[in-house]
């Protein structure tokens, strides 16, 4: 017990210094968003933007690729398979970003 007096004062302690300058300090919000759906929209925003932005790298690239494949239809089938994925993928995002934001106003969020 008596190794054990001074831990349990040691905390008492801490609990109310603790309290005492949790009541005097004011955190300030560090981020420019103020709820949580504002900021799960930020990051979808953000998925989005990149994801086209690598949607319309990989249509550039799949055309690169068809300019240069000549007579090779092995080299021809996979340029358009790569645009053919990279619209279905820019359209999956963008459809569920359309999607949420709908549900959002239907909901009255916005």
């Amino acid at each position: 017990m008596k190794k054990l007096l001074p831990a349990i004062t040691i905390c008492i302690t801490f609990l109310i210094i603790g309290s005492a300058i949790a009541n005097a300090v004011v955190i300030e919000n560090p981020l420019k968003y103020n709820t949580l759906t504002e900021v799960l929209d930020s990051i979808m925003n953000f998925i989005a933007i990149i994801s086209s932005s690598i949607a319309v790298i990989m249509i550039i690239w799949g055309g690169i690729v068809y300019l240069t494949a000549g007579s090779s239809e092995e080299r021809i089938k996979n340029a358009k398979k790569t645009i053919q994925w990279a619209i279905i993928g820019m359209a999956i995002i963008w459809s569920a970003k359309f999607l949420i934001d709908l549900l959002a106003w239907i909901l009255g969020k916005e």
